[in-house]
């Protein structure tokens, strides 16, 4: 029996290493994304006014940029292709979102 028991432990060990190694720390929107920034949006309404965002295709929102040093938003070129990690607005406006990390690509 101790040499099945050994064995068991050793399966056990070997399981518990591969799904501790699978385990992914990030949630969905901490990921990084890719977005390009095109603009901004001067409308003055509830969900209008910001930087406009597109990420897959969508256009969010986004009512403040973050600097990470690589640029400055004020001056840079637009469209300008970042690398961001966001969270959605619970407001009810759907479009716009909160930028929690952002690069240039």
């Amino acid at each position: 029996m101790t040499k099945l028991k050994k064995s068991m432990e050793k399966v056990f060990l070997l399981l518990s290493v591969i799904i501790l190694l699978s385990c992914d720390n990030q949630s969905a929107n901490d990921r990084p994304v890719s977005a390009t920034i095109t603009g901004f949006d001067y409308t003055y309404c509830g969900c209008c006014l910001g930087w406009i965002i597109m990420v897959d295709d969508i256009k969010y929102k986004v009512r403040q940029i973050p600097q990470d040093g690589n640029y400055k938003i004020d001056t840079a070129s637009l469209p300008l292709e970042v690398l961001i990690s966001f969270n959605k607005n619970t407001s009810n406006c759907s479009n716009i979102i909160e930028i929690t990390k952002i690069r240039k690509k």
